[in-house]
């Protein structure tokens, strides 16, 4: 349950910035489960703004939210199409 509490704090993160770093303010998240965890995919963002998203989730006195509560983060791009690209923040069960 814990993890699900960290998913929910990071698609509230997540909410609140994505949009301002996507092409068109249409942001779309999928997430994919199995028995050691689940990975969040936060797709269709402009170029490079993965990098600005991160930036953005950077609290005072608290420290970068989505770096803290993820255990692995990775920049990828976007199957949708070639400019935009993917934040994708995986947490471990356990």
């Amino acid at each position: 349950m814990d993890r699900l509490d960290d998913a929910m704090i990071l698609c509230d993160a997540l909410s609140a910035h994505a949009p301002a770093h996507a092409n068109d303010r249409h942001v779309a998240f999928t997430v994919v489960t199995d028995r050691q965890g689940f990975e969040l995919r936060v797709g269709e963002l402009s170029e490079q703004g993965a990098s600005k998203l991160l930036a953005d989730a950077a609290v005072p006195g608290v420290g970068n939210v989505l770096e803290r509560m993820s255990d692995e983060l990775r920049i990828e791009p976007s199957s949708a199409e070639h400019s935009r690209e993917d934040l994708v923040l995986t947490l471990r069960f356990g």
